[in-house]
């Protein structure tokens, strides 16, 4: 009867061991997947460039809408105006990107243009976001809704998080 009892009792601790370690892996995972995600949010961004080509005002809506484990779609939409040319822009950009030494390595994949994206100067298209196709990008939160994203030369802009 001893023996039965002693059984059964180390049955269930050995249960309870697995049980304690299959959820410390399960938080474990949990934390790991979602420390380093980038945030949901959209930003209004207004910049000017000068180029050989002119003067570039570009004003965009910037939506970031993570898909998947190290995946994001960037939406742009907006205007662009260089000279007397006014462009609209609407376009998709499907990037990938890994946490890397407190940076996001943000490498754009594909470009989707929308139909009503006119934007065909080439120095136009040059200054708008995700021309550069691989960029480091650091994420800093200033508050619970809202990201800063800097690169290695200043800030990009300031994201406000979708609720």
């Amino acid at each position: 009867m001893k023996i039965a009892i002693s059984k059964n009792k180390n049955l269930i601790l050995f249960g309870a061991a697995i049980l304690l370690m299959l959820v410390c892996i399960l938080v474990s995972a949990y934390i790991i997947a979602t420390r380093h995600k980038i945030p949901a949010c959209s930003a209004i961004t207004t910049s000017v460039n000068y180029t050989q080509a002119g003067k570039i005002e570009t004003t965009l809506r910037v939506s970031l809408v993570p898909s998947g484990w190290g995946k994001l779609n960037i939406m742009l939409d907006g205007q662009v105006t260089q000279g007397t040319e006014k462009y609209t822009v609407s376009r998709l950009l499907i990037a990938e990107y890994q946490y890397q030494s407190d940076h996001y390595y943000v490498k754009v994949q594909k470009t989707i243009r929308n139909s009503r994206d006119n934007a065909q100067s080439e120095e136009a298209n040059r200054v708008m976001p995700g021309a550069v196709k691989n960029r480091f990008v650091k994420i800093e939160r200033i508050d619970d809704s809202s990201f800063m994203f800097a690169d290695n030369n200043a800030p990009l802009f300031v994201c406000t998080k979708n609720h």
